[in-house]
């Protein structure tokens, strides 16, 4: 198993490896400095699988058109949540992005933008 050094993938399987006891050997991964590395790594047979974000996976595949070579399933760790930072002086900022974002959501632009880059409503 490969997965991007630090990422909360790692991070959750290192906490949690018996959710994966049956794909992974030794119950061990391996860290990599950028997906590419991994990738590299997983065509050439030296994994068996990477452990990475779904929308990422589903969006560099089909981008470098290779995703119908590859099997994507859920690891078993519950979701991640994203958010936007701002600095706590930039009130103003935070009041039009969280505006932004709720509009957009309701006016159903927020879905069409995701499934478009994503294939699918990442909102959910």
């Amino acid at each position: 198993l490969g997965a991007p050094a630090g990422s909360s993938g790692y991070i959750d399987f290192e906490a949690q490896p018996e959710l994966l006891k049956n794909i992974v050997k030794d119950q061990k991964a391996n860290q990599y400095q950028s997906f590419n590395e991994a990738l590299i790594d997983l065509q050439n047979d030296r994994i068996d699988a990477l452990l990475i974000d779904r929308v990422y996976a589903n969006y560099y595949l089909e981008t470098e058109g290779i995703l119908d070579q590859y099997e994507i399933f859920p690891a078993g760790f519950e979701s991640e949540s994203f958010a936007v930072g701002v600095r706590p002086a930039d009130k103003n900022l935070l009041a039009n992005l969280n505006k932004a974002f709720v509009e957009l959501y309701q006016e159903g632009k927020f879905q069409e933008i995701s499934k478009k880059w994503f294939g699918e409503d990442v909102a959910t």
